[in-house]
């Protein structure tokens, strides 16, 4: 039993999962029903090959101050939009610059 004022050596154990999808954290977006991301998707126009920007659903599974930990029907492979210099809404028009 511990007493009121009494020292105790507590240790903090955290779960050290790997995550192999982290975006950052401006790319999840809220939704009714959880969060989304925005992708570009190839699309064939009358103007030739565009790219649009398309919600794919997932889940948050963790986070931190810059990166957020997800799940979903995305692989390490696909670019997920993280910004742009206008907010950009799900069948927008977009550009991939490199960085």
């Amino acid at each position: 039993d511990w007493k009121g004022g009494q020292t105790v050596d507590v240790q903090v154990v955290q779960d050290k999962q790997s995550h192999p999808l982290c975006v950052p954290l401006s790319a999840p977006h809220p939704a009714n029903d959880g969060y989304y991301v925005l992708v570009p998707q190839e699309e064939s126009t009358v103007l030739g090959t565009q790219l649009t920007a398309v919600k794919v659903p997932v889940t948050v599974k963790a986070q931190d101050d810059t990166l957020a930990a997800i799940e979903g029907p995305l692989s390490t492979k696909d670019n997920v939009i993280t910004g742009g210099n206008k907010a950009v809404q799900p069948g927008d028009k977009v550009r991939v610059n490199a960085s």
